[in-house]
């Protein structure tokens, strides 16, 4: 099963708990879902890099 299945479904049971109680994880799970984030937040300042890249370029030619 992939990590992320297994973290939806222990989401899914932990959403139908009424108590607080502690959910458990596998660390591979756990390791996967981190390096996902990491790997989208590097994509995401990536974009917001080019973005600010291109609206500087546009700036630069209007004032030329």
């Amino acid at each position: 099963m992939h990590p992320y299945t297994r973290l939806i479904e222990a989401k899914n049971w932990a959403a139908t708990q009424d108590a607080r109680r502690e959910v458990n994880i596998l660390t591979e799970d756990l390791f996967w879902a981190v390096e996902e984030i990491e790997h989208l937040r590097f994509q995401l300042s990536d974009a917001d890099l080019q973005h600010d890249l291109q609206t500087e370029s546009r700036s630069w030619k209007e004032e030329v």
